[in-house]
């Protein structure tokens, strides 16, 4: 779509990622003038602008929408009853292509992109547009206390509410400013694969991507079942999107040759170790501050019951099937845990995010204590005494604590054929393990922290872990080299 085929005025039906692209394109077109209002199916809770313009329901517009004109900015796969529904009520539809948004999108980062306005600032990546938290958190915290001058931009989706300290500047995703700071920011940093792809980094942009998992745990990316299976997962794109990479920082040997086969991936790794779990190796620890705010006895040790996520709850919204999944009881486990260890435990759960949003968990609220949302994970391992998951690669982080590790499990083989897929099989890892309640507490009521310490030692040893509490440092190192001798990394 060119400008001149755009009418004089019109309505935007949309309020995602298509409609933000489309936004900040008009906007550097300058014909943000012409828009007369947003358009949506079902407005959520509070929702009534987007981009600062009005949001209204379709249903609230039957009356006002004969004879106007509607730019449809959703995905053209989900777009066919939208374009019935506004002929119904006589509007004239206009529908957007895929294509067409993706060249909008490439035309405003052009817009913005040049080597004389790259500016010595970092923009961050987490989860997708998440808040304060992981890697990139650990990397720009000591930029920080390194160099005060550097501004660091935090990009999130839209309605992401986070915490940020206040030298931490928060960009929507997609909006106008967003294209703006990616495209003048020197250091792009992420923990996930997506968002610096080819068609956004520049060719003088370093980018350096961290990954968030680390353990011989479960398969990811390419390696995996369902990566392979999903529709769009073409090794191709997935092979140039990672390769976009200027470096990968890798937290230990297998996690090296993760990368290179998952990621296909040939461009530089640093073997630096994984920045979060420098935590680990510092004298630092949030249990008091984590008791104080959940209301947890200054005398109790804490037990962290933190499972893996299983994708098939995205599709069946199923709350059976989650309790048949995370099938173990909490109390029968402290019981067990305070014979063992001579101590009250306060029972912690943390489900993945991702859990919340299509199943209801009320079930899991009557034992224990919901710390999902808590922001920072590393920070829960730090005041954890005990952690408690069945899958999750947060037992190779917290293993370096040197601290109980339990699993429960009782769908290995499930996992296996359905979901992920494993690089070890569980029943090989180091940790005491149950498949039911009942094993579990037996295990843990035999548990042997000699023999246990003597297992993690050869796990590490196998796989190779290079976390020493310097990570942070080392990638700061770089960032900091980078800004300075950008001709070095073939950057001018």
């Amino acid at each position: 779509m060119v400008t001149a085929n755009l009418p004089d005025r019109f309505y935007i039906y949309g309020a995602g990622h298509h409609a933000r692209i489309f936004m900040s394109w008009l906007r550097v077109c300058k014909m943000e003038s012409r828009i007369k209002g947003f358009i949506v199916s079902q407005l959520a809770e509070g929702q009534e602008e987007f981009c600062g313009w009005p949001l209204k329901c379709l249903k609230e517009m039957v009356s006002s929408l004969r004879g106007e004109k509607v730019c449809v900015a959703i995905s053209e796969a989900i777009s066919f009853g939208v374009k019935d529904n506004l002929i119904a009520v006589g509007a004239e539809s206009i529908q957007l292509t895929d294509k067409q948004i993706e060249n909008m999108e490439e035309n405003v980062f052009s817009f913005f992109a040049s080597k004389e306005n790259l500016l010595n600032q970092v923009v961050v990546w987490n989860y997708w547009g998440m808040g304060y938290y992981e890697q990139c958190k650990y990397i720009v915290e000591e930029l920080h206390r390194r160099d005060k001058s550097i501004k660091v931009y935090w990009v999130i989706k839209e309605l992401v509410k986070a915490d940020f300290p206040e030298w931490v500047i928060s960009v929507k995703f997609d909006s106008y400013e967003y294209y703006e700071v990616m495209s003048k920011s020197r250091i792009l940093i992420t923990n996930v694969n997506s968002p610096c792809s080819p068609r956004c980094k520049q060719s003088y942009q370093y980018y350096i991507f961290t990954w968030h998992g680390i353990g011989p745990t479960k398969r990811v990316e390419w390696d995996s079942n369902e990566c392979r299976a999903a529709v769009g997962y073409d090794k191709k794109v997935m092979s140039d999107r990672w390769n976009a990479a200027d470096i990968m920082i890798a937290g230990s040997d297998f996690c090296h040759h993760v990368y290179r086969n998952a990621f296909l991936y040939d461009g530089v790794i640093e073997n630096w170790g994984y920045p979060r779990n420098d935590i680990f190796f510092k004298e630092i620890s949030y249990k008091d501050e984590i008791k104080k705010r959940f209301g947890i006895e200054k005398d109790k040790k804490i037990m962290l019951y933190a499972p893996t996520f299983r994708h098939e709850l995205m599709k069946s919204k199923d709350a059976d099937r989650l309790k048949e999944i995370y099938d173990i009881d909490l109390s029968m486990v402290s019981r067990a845990a305070e014979k063992r260890f001579g101590s009250k435990f306060a029972i912690l759960y943390r489900f993945h995010p991702f859990v919340y949003s299509f199943v209801d968990i009320t079930a899991y609220r009557q034992y224990g204590i919901d710390v999902t949302y808590y922001p920072d994970m590393q920070e829960l391992l730090t005041a954890t005494d005990i952690l408690l998951t069945d899958y999750s690669s947060s037992m190779w982080d917290f293993s370096l604590t040197r601290k109980p590790v339990f699993l429960c499990y009782h769908d290995a083989e499930e996992y296996e054929a359905k979901y992920n897929g494993f690089y070890i099989f569980p029943d090989e890892y180091p940790y005491p393990k149950g498949h039911s309640t009942e094993e579990l507490c037996q295990e843990i009521m035999s548990f042997d922290d000699k023999e246990y310490q003597k297992r993690l030692d050869g796990w590490f040893e196998r796989f190779g872990t290079y976390d020493d509490g310097k990570a942070s440092a080392r990638v700061v190192d770089r960032i900091l080299d980078v800004f300075e001798h950008p001709a070095k990394y073939g950057k001018e």
